[in-house]
């Protein structure tokens, strides 16, 4: 079958790991892939699933993308965290997060 996005490629059964915004939902899906420009084809069942299991990692429907400058207090780099993101991931003076680097993006997760 024809490629959908690239239409010079086609579409071969693959095992691909599904990961969105850094967070792997699936490893190993059985998915058709173009053997040229790599895009994935998933079922109307896969993306169901995917969805499902987005949902659950909480990153499907909180769509909130900020940009924010970087500030100075003293000596140290800081950023503000606006009031919606402290109360959605119920941050308060003292809660221990974790951050991580994922290629060039930082992520804050708070611990449980």
């Amino acid at each position: 079958m024809e490629c959908p996005k690239c239409k010079k490629g086609t579409l071969v059964k693959a095992r691909d790991d599904i990961v969105v915004e850094g967070v792997k939902l699936v490893a190993g899906l059985e998915v058709e892939k173009c053997d040229r420009c790599g895009e994935v084809v998933l079922t109307v069942e896969q993306a169901s699933k995917l969805r499902a299991a987005a949902e659950e990692a909480g990153i499907w429907g909180h769509g909130i993308r900020l940009k924010r400058k970087v500030s100075r207090i003293g000596k140290k780099w800081a950023l503000y965290i606006p009031v919606d993101v402290e109360r959605m991931l119920g941050l308060r003076h003292g809660r221990r997060v974790e951050i991580r680097v994922v290629g060039k993006r930082m992520v804050v997760e708070t611990e449980e």
